[in-house]
């Protein structure tokens, strides 16, 4: 019942850098590379850092959850958008 949503947005996310790519082609060849250099540089710096950050949480969460201690959500939860600010 929520797999086809969630797959639904898991294309999306995945398609938005290739659209970007996309119409910045139409516009030229160094429109085009401009995009395509920044978008590899955010893969490589910004959400290879998020996911594995969400990754650790997800699993750091889901045990506090399942043991019921629920104030190290909260602190798990900071930790983590604490170590993503710059």
């Amino acid at each position: 019942r929520l797999a086809a949503p969630m797959a639904t947005v898991t294309v999306a996310q995945y398609l938005l850098p290739v659209i970007s790519v996309m119409v910045a082609g139409h516009n030229g060849e160094l429109q085009l590379s401009g995009v395509a250099l920044a978008t590899s540089f955010t893969n490589v710096s910004g959400f290879s850092i998020m996911y594995g950050l969400a990754g650790a949480l997800e699993t750091l969460c889901g045990q506090a959850y399942g043991a019921k201690q629920y104030e190290k959500i909260g602190t798990y939860t900071y930790s983590a958008i604490a170590s993503n600010i710059p």
